[in-house]
C-alpha cells in the first residue's frame, strides 16, 4: 500500500516531504452577502504550536485561508473568536451578519409532523458535493512532515521529524484532483466487491439527520474522495496477499478502527497540535 501510495504521489510534495494530515471544511454561500463562506466552530489548528487558520477577504466573493503558526497568544485567541459556526449559526466575517443553519438547509415539517430538510439528496454513485449545493468542501491545510538530520552533544548524527502546517498550494490542489481521479476510476468496481461502502443509510433517529442536515445519503458519503481512495486500497491490498481467515478479521478490525477516526465526521484536535 505504502509503495502504491508513493507510486501516485498524491501525498509527497514538491520537495519530496509527506503529508500526514489534510484539514476540510464545509463552505456555504452567505444568504446576506453572497460571500463564500469556510465553516468551522474555531480556526485554532493546533494550540500547542500557536497554529491558526486566518480568514482573508479575496475582494471579490469570499475568503482565502492563510495559515500561520507560532502565532501570539492573542492572534490565538482571536482565531477562536473568529468562528464562522455559532450555536447553530453561521457567522459571515464580511457582513458581520448571523444566519441558522436550518434556514440554509431550508428545514420544515411534513405532514406528520417529521422534520424535512431542502438540501439536495445525494445520487448513489456521487462522492463529491456538486457546485450549487448548500454544503460545499473544502481542503484548508496540509500537515507535512520530513526528517532533519542534526549534531547531537555527544558528536553522533541523529534525525528528528520535523512538521509544519501549510495554506494549500495549487500544486495540493493538482494532487487532490488526482486523488479524485483515481477515485473515479475505481469507484464502481471498489463498491462492488465491497471495498468501499456501497449501502444506503438506514431510516433511524440518528441516521436520518445525515440526510437531513448534510444530504447524504449513503454510507460512502460519510467519507471524502482520499478517505475513500486510501480505506479501498488498504482492503484491495490486504486481500491480495490471500489471507487466512484470522487475517481476515485483523484487516476487518482495522478497516473498522480507519472508518472511526478517518472520516467527515472526525473532529480535528486542536490540543495536541
Amino acid at each position: 500500500m505504502e509503495k502504491q501510495v508513493l507510486e501516485w504521489g498524491i501525498e509527497t510534495n514538491e520537495k519530496g516531504h509527506r503529508a500526514n494530515s489534510y484539514l476540510y471544511c464545509a463552505e456555504t454561500d452567505c444568504p446576506e452577502c453572497g460571500y463564500k463562506l469556510p465553516l468551522s466552530p474555531s480556526w485554532i489548528i493546533g494550540k500547542g504550536t500557536k497554529t491558526i487558520a486566518v480568514l482573508k477577504d479575496n475582494g471579490k466573493d469570499g475568503f482565502d485561508i492563510e495559515i500561520q503558526s507560532g502565532v501570539s497568544d492573542e492572534a490565538l485567541k482571536r482565531a477562536d473568536e473568529m468562528a464562522t459556526v455559532r450555536d447553530g449559526n453561521t457567522w459571515c466575517p464580511q457582513c458581520k451578519k448571523s444566519v441558522p443553519i436550518t434556514v440554509l438547509r431550508k428545514d420544515r415539517k411534513g405532514d406528520n409532523g417529521e422534520m424535512l430538510s431542502g438540501l439536495r439528496p445525494w445520487g448513489k454513485t456521487e462522492f463529491l458535493p456538486r457546485p450549487d449545493d448548500v454544503f460545499r468542501e473544502r481542503l484548508y491545510c496540509v500537515r507535512y512532515e520530513y526528517e532533519e538530520q542534526y549534531l547531537a552533544s555527544n558528536g553522533e548524527w541523529k534525525s528528528k521529524t520535523i512538521r509544519y502546517y501549510q495554506t494549500p498550494t495549487p500544486q495540493d490542489m493538482v494532487r487532490e484532483k488526482k486523488v479524485e481521479q483515481l477515485l473515479a476510476g475505481r469507484f464502481v468496481d471498489w463498491q462492488n466487491k465491497g471495498f468501499i461502502p456501497n449501502t444506503e443509510i438506514e431510516t433511524g433517529l440518528e441516521t436520518a439527520r445525515l440526510t437531513r442536515e448534510r444530504g447524504w445519503r449513503y454510507w460512502h458519503q460519510l467519507f471524502n474522495p482520499r478517505q475513500l481512495l486510501v480505506h479501498g486500497l488498504f482492503i484491495n491490498k490486504a486481500l491480495s496477499l490471500n489471507p487466512s481467515r484470522q487475517e481476515v478479521i485483523l484487516i476487518l478490525l482495522g478497516i473498522n478502527k480507519l472508518s472511526n477516526w478517518n472520516t467527515k465526521l472526525s473532529r480535528w484536535n486542536s490540543d495536541a497540535a
